[in-house]
């Protein structure tokens, strides 16, 4: 038997192998067949990013240490792409009239393949987002037509024209949260980051469901919905001022005549 309250990805393969030593005679029992009982998945981590002032820092480092890396920080934390998005970033995915980015494909280790769920989606860019890449393709072509190279296809490349290697990403990443004197966190706080401050400035879930890609609202709410206490709390105390505003009561509401309780008369 399973150790009780662990999950074990190999559930499926020692279900059938104890099916097999029940038929056997060996067992008589198989207690994966209701599985709830004895395993349940580890509990999901808390989303861990970095505030508004650790993230300012952080670019002010790359702008000052690294000037090449500070474009690919500043999308991630203007757009909440993932990490394999903003490798397989093409110029062609800008529309900058539009003022978006539309997220067309990902890289896993090298591989291209489509985006999380398999759909593209759009994301908004921001004005000081469109400036920085602005000023980074510029940099990128000048370089170029210097070099007698043709320009790559890829927003973030590296000295080869080549999309970054995610382990040198994530090297480059901890230099500048060392140089920023901040705690170590992975790339993919820099999403979190970019969620967390979209919902600060009060914008609805399903705002930000859209711009990361998430296939469905419950999944934004399970992983960002603790970071709106604060607006639930505005809503309960609302309830307090309903019925003392001195107003008559509404079409839908109408008042009890005297001495009446619409609970009673209804039965209830």
């Amino acid at each position: 038997m399973l150790p009780s309250g662990l999950y074990h990805p190999h559930h499926p393969l020692l279900d059938k192998g104890i099916n097999h030593a029940r038929e056997d005679g060996i067992v008589t029992a198989n207690p994966t067949e209701n599985p709830g009982k004895y395993l349940k998945k580890p509990p999901k981590e808390k989303a861990n990013f970095l505030t508004p002032e650790e993230y300012d820092a952080l670019l002010a480092a790359a702008r000052k240490h690294n000037p090449r890396l500070y474009p690919l920080l500043l999308t991630a934390l203007r757009t909440g792409l993932r990490q394999g998005e903003l490798l397989a970033l093409q110029w062609q995915d800008i529309d900058w009239h539009g003022g978006f980015i539309e997220v067309r494909r990902t890289n896993y280790l090298g591989i291209i393949g489509t985006p999380k769920n398999g759909k593209t989606r759009r994301v908004d860019m921001s004005d000081e987002l469109k400036e920085a890449l602005t000023r980074h393709k510029r940099t990128l072509s000048a370089e170029s037509l210097s070099s007698w190279v043709p320009m790559a296809d890829w927003v973030f490349p590296n000295e080869e024209g080549k999309p970054i290697w995610a382990p040198n990403l994530r090297k480059r990443f901890d230099t500048c949260l060392r140089k920023a004197g901040l705690r170590s966190v992975p790339v993919h706080a820099l999403r979190h980051s970019y969620a967390s401050a979209l919902i600060a400035l009060g914008e609805p879930l399903a705002y930000v469901q859209s711009q990361l890609g998430h296939a469905s609202i419950s999944q934004t709410v399970d992983t960002y919905g603790h970071l709106v206490p604060r607006a639930n709390r505005e809503a309960v105390n609302r309830l307090d001022k309903l019925g003392k505003t001195g107003k008559s009561a509404t079409p839908a509401q109408p008042a009890a005549a005297a001495g009446e309780n619409p609970q009673y008369i209804r039965g209830l």
